[in-house]
């Protein structure tokens, strides 16, 4: 069932291609991506458990949903340029990125080498996900360093013919530099996808080098993931049972979870400003962003992008949120054609999380993150008559 279901998106995708012909379309991206990860699935030897009904049925509500809104959003006439290019706001920018970046770095290497040398990484990886219960350690207001750097390292992508050629670099390194301390996966790709999307759309890339940008990425991951398969708590993961781990596993996961209405309405989607209220006075229970292990038969805590949508609302759920999304990517795919800078950029932002969607939720699970990204772009914007 899911080698016919992951064919006809397939050819879902070359429908959804014919509309502009163009290879970031989101008709095109949404469909094109399931359909390669069921292919994938039926072809490639892997151990997971084979896909229940639960996820093959909420995977076509999400797509149908999305597709479906998506399509009447890009049927808007829209025609309008903003501009959020500040020299002053991006020099501004740049020295708080150069200045706090290094420190940011010093502290989180300094508090790594406390546990010594041989679980140095573990402790970096640790300190990354939050669920390093023995520590005390926070980086207070130099945190947002991460997010500032990256999206100082888009506006420089976008902006690359009106800025120093030396300070971009800089930031480049710095970006990507933050985001390999981590020992992250997906933080690296996601800021190399971003900046692809900024380049295609700034005309500097064509189809066949999206192509291989594309594959150096998938090449990129796979060697990061074995080398962490030789570290010393992750020795006795396979090589490749990390990898299908990642691709594949979220799928079955998702077949284990257990939809019950609750008393707290959206526990998972809405956590953001159950967050906001705890902060104001209020005694909400606020969910992790870290999700609890599954055996599928091997452990994992991915379980794609359908999860918060499914465990808050079940299949209605699924459905509504998928038209959100929809209208989200719809309307700033519109807006990214019409040479809008500012939606070109936000629509960087956002598109990794299309094409990791095997893996998880991004925007809704960290909104936070997002709205800090809209508010360091809006700054340049709203004071360029400074």
């Amino acid at each position: 069932m899911s080698l016919f279901i992951g064919f006809m998106l397939l050819l879902l995708s070359f429908i959804g291609y014919i509309y502009d012909k163009k290879i970031l379309n989101p008709l095109f991206i949404m469909p094109f991506i399931w359909g390669i990860i069921l292919l994938l699935f039926n072809i490639v030897p892997h151990n997971i458990y084979q896909l229940q009904s639960q996820f093959l049925l909420s995977l076509i509500l999400w797509i149908l949903s999305f597709m479906s809104v998506a399509f009447f959003t890009l049927s808007f006439k829209i025609n309008t340029q903003t501009s959020i290019f500040n020299p002053k706001i991006f020099t501004i920018y740049y020295y708080l990125v150069i200045i706090c970046a290094p420190i940011a770095i010093f502290l989180i290497v300094r508090e790594a080498l406390k546990v010594g040398p041989e679980l140095f990484f573990l402790k970096l990886r640790l300190m990354n996900t939050g669920i390093d219960e023995d520590s005390t350690f926070s980086l207070g207001p130099l945190a947002y360093v991460y997010n500032l750097a990256n999206i100082v390292c888009l506006l420089f992508t976008f902006y690359f013919d009106k800025i120093s050629k030396k300070r971009y670099y800089i930031v480049l390194a710095i970006a990507i530099f933050l985001s390999l301390i981590t020992l992250a996966r997906t933080s690296i790709v996601m800021l190399l996808i971003e900046i692809i999307v900024i380049l295609y759309f700034k005309g500097k890339l064509n189809k066949k080098a999206i192509v291989k940008f594309g594959t150096t990425i998938v090449v990129f991951l796979g060697i990061v993931t074995f080398f962490r398969s030789l570290a010393p708590w992750e020795k006795s993961v396979p090589f490749l049972e990390t990898f299908s781990t990642y691709l594949f596993a979220g799928m079955s996961a998702f077949d284990t979870i257990n939809h019950q209405y609750e008393l707290q309405t959206g526990n998972y989607t809405f956590r953001f400003f159950y967050a906001v209220a705890n902060a104001l006075g209020s005694s909400y229970e606020v969910k992790q962003n870290i999700l609890p292990y599954v055996y599928v038969p091997i452990p994992t805590n991915v379980y794609t992008i359908l999860y918060p949508f499914y465990k808050d609302f079940g299949y209605l759920g699924v459905f509504t949120f998928g038209s959100i999304y929809g209208f989200i990517f719809g309307i700033l795919y519109k807006f990214a054609n019409s040479k809008n800078e500012l939606a070109i950029i936000l629509f960087a932002i956002v598109f990794p999380c299309l094409a990791l969607q095997f893996m998880g939720e991004n925007i809704f699970l960290n909104l936070s993150t997002y709205l800090q990204y809209l508010i360091i772009l809006l700054i340049p914007y709203y004071l360029k008559r400074i």
